[in-house]
């Protein structure tokens, strides 16, 4: 069957797109550096050359474009987790492999939790932000009680307890091992992976009629 024919993106749009990228970017390493506070849009646009006009092109307000740059980096995030555990069954120390993977892969993601924690209060100061903030919390949280739960049944273990309240004890752990060591990545790494196989010990138990 033939495919059918897709024509090119017109150069204006394709340009609009690669404008629009590379804002997220730069206002992304901006917030992470600098806090959403002292992030100017000034100092976001001159990252990229572009003029407040064109900035108001697309964005109302610096608020606005720190929510866009926050649903991307969210976006990103439920991208990694899905491959992150990829094969991690066939490991002989599967839960320890997971543990491991993503101890490393936090530890190494400092802009997002910088991001993540900057979101967080500005949400609690601003309703209208509240509102965005609690959406994606929560479609992050579903995500990954899923992944822990299918991570949990692929090496036959069921979790204790519903998926969504095992996503919100794994990000506890998270969060207070991450920023713990925040300026040794190394030491986040280790004391992450220990907490978080500790933690699957609790939050599993055999399928019923397993072999032990």
């Amino acid at each position: 069957m033939a495919t059918a024919f897709k024509p090119p993106m017109p150069r204006v749009k394709m340009r609009r797109a690669d404008t629009a990228a590379r804002l997220l970017e730069a206002a992304c390493d901006v917030f992470a550096e600098r806090g959403f506070e002292a992030a100017s849009l000034d100092a976001i646009c001159q990252r990229i050359n572009m003029t407040r006009g064109a900035f108001y092109s697309s964005y109302a307000s610096k608020e606005d474009l720190f929510i866009a740059v926050f649903d991307e980096e969210a976006r990103r995030l439920a991208s990694r987790l899905a491959r992150l555990w990829i094969g991690v069954a066939d490991h002989p120390d599967p839960l320890g492999a997971a543990a491991h993977r993503y101890a490393l892969t936090e530890a190494s993601d400092a802009k997002w939790r910088l991001l993540h924690a900057e979101f967080r209060l500005l949400a609690a100061r601003n309703t209208n932000v509240a509102e965005r903030y609690e959406a994606i919390a929560d479609q992050l949280s579903a995500n990954l009680g899923q992944r822990i739960a299918d991570l949990v049944d692929a090496v036959g273990l069921q979790l204790v307890m519903p998926p969504a309240e095992a996503a919100d004890l794994w990000s506890a752990v998270v969060e207070g091992s991450s920023w713990r060591h925040t300026r040794v990545p190394d030491q986040a790494a280790e004391t992450l992976r220990k907490n978080l196989f500790a933690l699957l010990g609790v939050l599993t138990t055999r399928k019923r009629g397993a072999l032990a």
